[in-house]
């Protein structure tokens, strides 16, 4: 199958490209937001009678330069163009796209994923509503609002070069607009509370009037020149197509040049984008489908759009591309490659909304981009055609939908002219989309919440907007409550979606609020992994749990006694290395990186606490031991062994063992721990832990570490060992249960960590597969944050 479930984060969210309103230029989804709500007869009779401006090649659908090969699965015949992935995930990709199509109401669609295990395009159904064509890969379609990708893209590159700034008021370029003040940032990010155009009721007039006039961007945006403004710029948000067209208008003022020519230049060239074009006119190239759609009817009758004239959509919705073109830039929009610096493209990724509504933690919109589930893209509609374009980052995942259709299926209201021959149930919903959760919930990586058979409704999506609202409170309150500089919370649900945000600051002094890919120190979240290494190594034959101590490691009181087994259950009875001895010699050097047998050393002629077995005691000695015991067991550093056997396979390209605290210094938050009345920095070290707590991590290898850990993934028992060793501890954290490097609370499996000014918690529940990970730059308080905070998450989710 494509990609894994690691999921990049949810605190932003969809390319809402269908859940805010990404389609082309008007059309949100929402009854009022239809482009128009009648056509006049005169355009009736014309389209009908094929009176009609610009291209009538209509029947010019060229056959793909492919063989397509046909596949016939429930929802009909697909033909498959492309196909360099697996038999398996070819035919649950073919079964997917196909069931969808079935439901939508399109006469046709092409359908496309990308990963770096390899490339499926397939085509379904007719390029025309005769079904005399059958739709071809190689279709050039106008793809609606991604053009906003490709506008922001460029004004974003003029902003690099120093060209412009983005905080610049849209008055300082273009007279005469509702809020002059509004920046250039605001207007990219639907922000400046300047209405869209499409809903003046003399453009729909005009444009059903007449919809192969052409229209300049100065007639577009003059229509609400003397509008009231939605609200003060950055004060709520809008998707209004009269920001892109203002955008558009600005580049051409800055860079002295037409928008084809600077898009031609700053994106097309660059990527090799052929096919892709921003059109002078109202032609469509060859091959295309013909494009149906009932926006401006009367009644449920499709009408024959093709060849409208875009010039209405500028450049918010007006570019014609291919599927192959927007696999290329749909993985460039999200990773910035070939477009943007990375410190461009990281503030573009940053940018996405979150606590203005309708954005939620769910799903957010940024700058010309926006983001669910880790699915970074835009949706794009204009009368005829439907688009969707995603890529999914942590994946490596791109996927591109057209539909020569733009008419919704499911639920929906009577005015929104949905066809009888569509499904009549689940949220109303755009073809293209539709298409694009069923494949992207084939593979594992789905685009949203529900699936995309009909079966999901509004309220279900609702109820996780709900919950999410409330854990976000959750946190909050407990982190004004323990005063807590710094918390980041991510919940991975069980189908895929991941809610990820930030509370509080980095660092007390300079205020710098939390950001997503921040890296963490795990503390003794570490012991979890060393743990598993020790089992896993006990499966291969490599050493026993039944091992003394002292066939691997010299010198240890009791090591003749003491097993493998008892050092992994805190059972030993060895004393704890962090004494008093040990606080003296690191408080004379901070930055010192002690070895482990260093470490070790301060436990040596110190007596056995309780006889081996005997007590149940959590002793970070045993863990320091077992990486030791590693080390000499494998002839390989912990670091080295911990990524071939654990980080490697799972793909934590984020995680770290023992890393330099210089060399990513700018990624880790400052740690706090209390000091007299107040907090003090804690020194930044990983250097005095060894394997009981000297790694680090992300909050997104956290998610995907948690359910590993708890079904014992590369144990041979698959973990059952582990649990069926937990009990209670003598002394230790709080867990309800401890077991072999893994603890329980209230039901969930993982582990916690905490030390030197952090913080950390995973825990997963395999009832509802839903995994739980917080990290805090603080510690050494009377209560470990993240499991007070845990604590609340699952009571609301076991209650939900």
């Amino acid at each position: 199958m494509f990609g894994t479930r690691r999921i990049h984060r949810v605190t932003a969210a969809l390319t809402i490209g269908a859940l805010l309103i990404l389609t082309a230029c008007g059309d949100d989804g929402d009854s009022d937001s239809s482009v128009a709500t009648s056509v006049a007869t005169t355009v009736e009779s014309r389209v009908e009678s094929g009176d009609e401006s610009g291209d009538q090649t209509g029947d010019e659908t060229a056959t793909s330069s492919s063989s397509p090969s046909g596949v016939a699965v429930e929802g009909g015949q697909i033909d498959i163009v492309e196909d360099s992935v697996d038999a398996e995930t070819s035919a649950t990709l073919a079964e997917a796209g196909s069931d969808a199509f079935a439901q939508v109401s399109a006469p046709g669609a092409v359908m496309a994923i990308r990963s770096p295990e390899g490339t499926w395009i397939a085509t379904i159904g007719s390029a025309d509503i005769e079904g005399t064509e059958p739709m071809t890969a190689d279709v050039h379609q106008r793809i609606g609002s991604v053009t906003k990708t490709f506008t922001v893209t460029a004004l974003l590159q003029l902003a690099a070069a120093g060209e412009l700034e983005l905080d610049d008021p849209i008055g300082d370029y273009i007279d005469g607009t509702a809020n002059p003040s509004a920046t250039l940032r605001e207007l990219a990010m639907m922000q400046s509370g300047i209405p869209s155009y499409t809903f003046d009721e003399t453009f729909q007039e005009q444009l059903f009037d007449d919809p192969f006039a052409a229209w300049t961007p100065e007639e577009l945006v003059g229509l609400v020149a003397g509008a009231e403004p939605e609200f003060a710029p950055g004060t709520g948000f809008s998707y209004s197509n009269t920001n892109t067209v203002l955008l558009g208008m600005v580049i051409e003022q800055v860079t002295g040049q037409p928008i084809d020519e600077v898009l031609e230049g700053a994106i097309f060239e660059p990527l090799g984008l052929d096919e892709t074009l921003f059109p002078t006119d109202a032609t469509l190239p060859t091959p295309h489908a013909r494009g149906y759609s009932t926006q401006g009817q009367e009644d449920a009758v499709p009408i024959d759009a093709t060849d409208w004239n875009p010039s209405w959509g500028s450049t918010a919705g007006a570019m014609i591309s291919t599927v192959d073109d927007l696999l290329v830039y749909g993985e460039a929009l999200a990773t910035g490659d070939e477009l943007l610096d990375a410190e461009m493209q990281a503030e573009r990724i940053a940018s996405t909304l979150t606590d203005v509504e309708p954005n939620s933690p769910a799903r957010a919109y940024g700058l010309g981009l926006g983001v669910t589930n880790g699915w970074y893209g835009h949706g794009g509609e204009l009368p005829g055609f439907n688009t969707m374009m995603q890529h999914h980052l942590d994946s490596g995942t791109t996927i591109v939908v057209f539909a020569n259709s733009d008419i919704k299926s499911g639920d929906c209201p009577p005015d929104a002219l949905a066809l009888p021959d569509g499904r009549t149930d689940g949220a109303c919903t755009d073809p293209a989309l539709l298409i694009g959760e069923a494949l992207t919930a084939a593979i594992d990586l789905p685009l949203t919440t529900g699936d995309a058979s009909g079966d999901a409704s509004g309220d279900a999506s609702g109820d996780r907007d709900d919950l999410i609202t409330e854990a976000s409170a959750i946190v909050e309150a407990e982190q004004a409550r323990a005063d807590v500089p710094g918390i980041e919370v991510a919940i991975e649900f069980g189908d895929g979606q991941i809610w990820n945000e930030q509370f509080g600051v980095t660092d007390l002094e300079s205020a710098t609020p939390l950001e997503p890919g921040l890296t963490w120190p795990l503390r003794s979240v570490t012991k979890s992994f060393t743990v598993n290494m020790l089992l896993e190594l006990a499966d291969e034959g490599v050493l026993a749990l039944t091992d003394t101590v002292d066939e691997y490691v010299d010198g240890v009181e009791g090591g003749d006694e003491i097993t493998l087994f008892q050092l992994a259950d805190m059972s030993s009875g060895l004393p704890e290395y962090a004494n008093g001895a040990f606080a003296e010699d690191f408080v004379a050097d901070l930055t010192r990186d002690f070895t482990d047998a260093e470490l070790l050393s301060y436990i040596d002629g110190e007596p056995l606490i309780f006889e081996p077995g005997t007590e149940h005691v959590y002793i970070n000695t045993n863990t320091l031991l077992l990486g030791m015991v590693i080390e000499a067991a494998t002839g390989q550093s912990m670091a080295e062994r911990l990524d071939e056997q654990i980080l490697d396979p799972l793909g934590l390209d984020s995680t770290l063992y023992a890393p330099p605290a210089a060399d990513i210094a700018d990624s880790v938050p400052t740690g706090y721990q209390p000091d007299g009345d107040g907090l003090s920095a804690a020194p930044p070290t990983f250097g005095v832990f060894g394997g009981s707590g000297a790694m680090a991590t992300t909050i997104d290898d956290l998610l995907e570490w948690g359910p590993a850990l708890a079904r014992g993934e590369g144990i041979a028992d698959g973990g059952e060992a582990q649990r069926a060793e937990a009990r209670p501890l003598d002394e230790g954290p709080e867990y309800d249960t401890y077991g072999l490097g893994i603890g329980e609370l209230d039901g969930w499996w993982g582990h916690t960590g905490e030390g030197l000014g952090y913080t950390a918690l995973v825990m997963h529940d395999s009832d509802s597969d839903t995994t739980v990970a917080i990290t805090a730059n603080i510690s050494n308080l009377d209560e470990h944050v993240p499991t007070s905070v845990f604590r609340e998450l699952a009571a609301l989710l076991d209650n939900r």
